[in-house]
């Protein structure tokens, strides 16, 4: 399955062009051309990379990235402007943005932005899973050795969760060690 991109730009020429530019790359891409129409394409499913335009009108690019971080908050985030004040780069940044190209740009320099994101992405899930495996597993053995009557064991249950904190997990999760 190709990786999903939302693409938000007002401009229908130029979403059109970055549109086709991406599925020539192979991505699956879901264009809008205003924020409640980008908004209601990310609630039916997530996006690994979100490409944003900042001002339109309507809800301007930045309030949606600042919602669709409220859906899903594991996507990377490229924003492109043409006239973006200092306030609105600030922003944007705030809100996780991975890059920022001002308009007008090379496609080059789109491509990229968009495959050095991508990547970015996809060795943040890569990560992310890996963590969440190795949580399973301290938890697993956790339970195990709690589990065992050698005396050894008696009282570690603390111990237990504070290395399980220290490997991420949640309180809740290290708890049930």
């Amino acid at each position: 399955m190709s990786l999903k991109i939302l693409l938000l730009e007002d401009d229908q020429d130029l979403r059109e062009e970055l549109a086709c530019s991406l599925e020539e790359l192979g991505y699956q891409v879901g264009a809008a051309g205003d924020g409640e129409s980008a908004l209601e394409m990310a609630r039916k499913g997530p996006f690994a990379l979100v490409v944003t335009d900042v001002r339109m009108s309507g809800l301007d690019g930045l309030e949606v990235l600042a919602r669709l971080r409220e859906l899903q908050s594991d996507f990377v985030s490229l924003v492109i402007s043409g006239y973006a004040s200092v306030e609105e780069t600030l922003r944007a940044l705030r809100l996780g943005a991975g890059d920022f190209l001002r308009k007008p740009f090379q496609r080059d320099q789109f491509v990229t932005a968009v495959q050095r994101l991508v990547l970015q992405q996809q060795r943040e899930a890569a990560q992310s899973r890996r963590l969440q495996a190795l949580s399973e597993l301290a938890l697993w053995a956790g339970r195990a050795l709690l589990r065992t009557t050698r005396p050894e064991m008696v009282g570690r249950g603390r111990q237990l969760q504070q290395y399980c904190l220290k490997l991420g997990l949640t309180e809740e999760k290290a708890r049930q060690v």
